[in-house]
């Protein structure tokens, strides 16, 4: 689809809170519609968000569980109207979006292109994905904290991903005279962080 022309005048950022939820579904409903509730529990505490996702999509597939299967469920999760108008009508007056998520490449292009959104996001900043020669749906951090911290020196981000840092190289990349609209967090509550902008 064309992007509309771009109004160097409204040089600003789009921003909404990041509690604002585009779907539906609780978080971690994926997790419960694939039957792995017990083991997500279990392991919760134990390791980071990214982590745990791999370890529970590692789990999926031990059980039978196919990336069809995966897939399917992400499609399930409803995203409420009111954002995906919001979304349109941003990308309509020329905003550039773009998705800072710290989900994974999977799940959040499942879902845009469930719900026919994928073309109005310009780039997607997220955790790595891949499947493996298995089909297995293997996930990676955007950052390999295993090979030295992110260096954010906040103290608050997840160890595979500073928002703030990948927010920064974003407004670097931008021009002082495009109108961008950075969504983050995941594009549905699937990911287990809620969902919105921010």
């Amino acid at each position: 689809m064309p992007r509309p022309p771009l109004h160097p005048e409204r040089d600003a950022a789009l921003r909404g809170p990041c509690s604002a939820s585009l779907a539906a579904a609780p978080s971690t409903g994926y997790v419960d519609d694939l039957g792995a509730t017990e083991l997500f529990d279990r392991l919760l505490p134990t390791m980071p968000w990214n982590t745990l996702i791999n370890t529970v999509m590692g789990e999926l597939h031990a059980r039978g569980k196919t990336l069809h299967d995966v897939a399917e469920v992400l499609r399930a999760a409803p995203i409420d109207p009111h954002v995906v108008a919001a979304i349109k009508a941003a990308y309509g007056l020329g905003c550039d979006l773009r998705v800072l998520s710290d989900a994974n490449r999977f799940f959040i292009e499942t879902i845009l292109d469930h719900h026919g959104l994928r073309g109005y996001f310009s780039e997607i900043n997220t955790n790595p994905s891949r499947v493996n020669a298995d089909g297995r749906l293997c996930i990676t951090p955007h950052h390999d904290f295993h090979a030295g911290p992110h260096g954010c020196g906040l103290g608050t981000c997840p160890p595979n991903m500073c928002k703030g840092q990948v927010l920064d190289r974003t407004r670097v990349g931008i021009s002082s005279n495009t109108l961008s609209a950075v969504a983050t967090k995941t594009l549905s509550a699937v990911a287990g962080h809620g969902v919105g902008v921010c």
